[in-house]
């Protein structure tokens, strides 16, 4: 672990303290899955068996780092980019918590937007009060509509290639479907490889 009880990953306090309850039985992982619902987010540090972990929303930094799509294959940063709008996601909710049941609603999301509505299991929570602040803090990163960029680089030096110039969760610059450069958070990196091993 490279975060401790007072600090995250980054050496920032802990900006949340609540009680949680860990019902008997359950594993380590979905622990870790309810908290990064809630609370953290969390990662394994490439190459190493480090768990990392940062206030909710907080893990990357804003890189100096511009992809660029150009006509010119040999210059191009990309083999291929495309972009995808997604729906709202959630604006109206059922919650569970310890205590009982609960409803939470973003009235300006469904206005615009239509009823997105979902379930949220917050078991570990104990009051009401604090299930509607988490679901309210849940539904500000999901009651607008996401759009999504899928980009397969081929990176011409270090500056643009992954894990050397920027990690999952850091901002980095590339161009938007509007043909216009926009700041963009990295969510995940896969990689392949041809017949060649290239």
């Amino acid at each position: 672990l490279d975060f401790t009880d007072d600090k995250d990953s980054d050496g920032q306090p802990w900006g949340t303290f609540r009680e949680i309850t860990v019902g008997v039985g359950r594993t380590l992982l979905e622990v870790f899955r309810e908290m990064a619902d809630t609370y953290i987010d969390i990662a394994a540090a490439p190459g190493s068996k480090t768990l990392r972990a940062w206030n909710r929303g907080t893990r990357g930094v804003v890189r100096t780092v511009t992809l660029q799509q150009t006509t010119d294959p040999t210059t191009s940063d990309f083999l291929s980019l495309s972009h995808e709008g997604k729906r709202t996601r959630l604006n109206k909710a059922l919650i569970r918590y310890a205590g009982g049941h609960t409803e939470q609603e973003d009235t300006v999301s469904t206005g615009l937007y239509g009823d997105r509505g979902g379930y949220i299991e917050l078991g570990a929570i104990q009051g009401e009060a604090q299930a509607l602040q988490v679901a309210s803090e849940l539904m500000d990163n999901r009651a607008a509509p996401a759009y999504a960029t899928t980009a397969a680089l081929f990176p011409r030096s270090s500056a643009t290639t992954p894990y050397t110039a920027f990690e999952v969760g850091d901002w980095i610059t590339c161009p938007y479907e509007t043909e216009t450069d926009a700041s963009m958070r990295v969510l995940s990196v896969a990689m392949s490889e041809d017949a060649q091993c290239v």
